[in-house]
């Protein structure tokens, strides 16, 4: 089984069982949508759940699953890791991709020198960012066509555009 993590239980919120998420995935709506079947690692041990409820704002929400009723089973799940299983995640149209297919991939520029390592994608009002880290530390590049030239999920390569001042 493939699992691609989605997010952590911060804390318990509420009296009937609901729990804070931090999302680290995109399509936030699509993931914690009511009736979905993620997998949670707690204490090292996976079990399935069903989202009952979900309410996001950005990356943060707040989350009702079918194992806790009470505020103290919920707290119980703090710091609990979410996972789905990739067999359930939908393939994109071309030239859209996942974040989690993005991060780790190879950041090269025009002339196939490798730049860096793609850390983290962030989303932003206007566009994703690549978070890209080099043997300098690391910078953003926008995730658009004026930057990002090529892209190649199963080789794990990126090549973008370098311009005076990105880095």
């Amino acid at each position: 089984m493939d699992l691609l993590y989605l997010g952590k239980v911060t804390k318990a919120v509420g009296l009937k069982g609901q729990v804070r998420v931090f999302s680290d995935s995109d399509f936030v709506e699509e993931r914690f949508k009511k009736g979905t079947s993620l997998k949670i690692e707690l204490n090292n041990q996976l079990s399935d759940v069903t989202v009952l409820s979900a309410s996001f704002s950005g990356n943060i929400g707040t989350v009702l699953f079918n194992i806790t009723k009470t505020r103290e089973e919920a707290e119980k799940l703090r710091d609990a890791l979410l996972y789905i299983d990739r067999n359930q995640v939908k393939s994109l149209a071309i030239d859209d991709y996942y974040y989690f297919d993005l991060k780790d991939c190879d950041v090269l520029d025009t002339n196939h020198q490798l730049i860096g390592k793609v850390i983290e994608v962030l989303e932003q009002p206007s566009s994703a960012v690549l978070r890209i880290q080099d043997n300098q530390g690391d910078f953003l590049v926008p995730f658009v066509k004026a930057f990002v030239k090529e892209v190649d999920i199963q080789s794990k390569k990126i090549v973008i555009e370098m311009v005076e001042g990105l880095r």
